[in-house]
């Protein structure tokens, strides 16, 4: 078994025994829920901006329209992008360690 991470080291009270620790795979990872997650993702993005961009070039729009589209474009830009960073980032940071006297997963900043 490979040195032991500090972060697991802390976790271990003094009488407690470490069987297994490991790792989740790294970077970025496809499940079977993106199949529908990133077309859905894509076509959200797509009118969000389409809207986006209608609303400020069309005549006599108020500007509330301008505004309203923003949100969703966020939204859409992370669903398209920033989750598949925030869940690398997530398992980055994982531990699982399995003790003669618990299962633990530790996740640290």
């Amino acid at each position: 078994m490979n040195t032991i991470p500090e972060e697991i080291k802390r976790e271990l009270s003094p009488h407690e025994q470490l069987q297994w620790w490991g790792r989740p795979r790294q970077g970025l990872v496809l499940r079977r829920a993106d199949s529908l997650a990133i077309p859905f993702s894509l076509l959200w993005c797509g009118f969000a901006i389409f809207g986006e961009y209608s609303a400020l070039h069309a005549s006599g729009a108020p500007g509330f329209f301008a505004l309203w589209g923003i949100p969703f474009i966020c939204i859409g830009l992370y669903m398209v992008f920033v989750r598949f960073l925030a869940d690398a980032r997530q398992r980055s940071n994982t531990y699982y360690a399995v003790s003669n006297k618990r299962i633990r997963t530790l996740q640290h900043p």
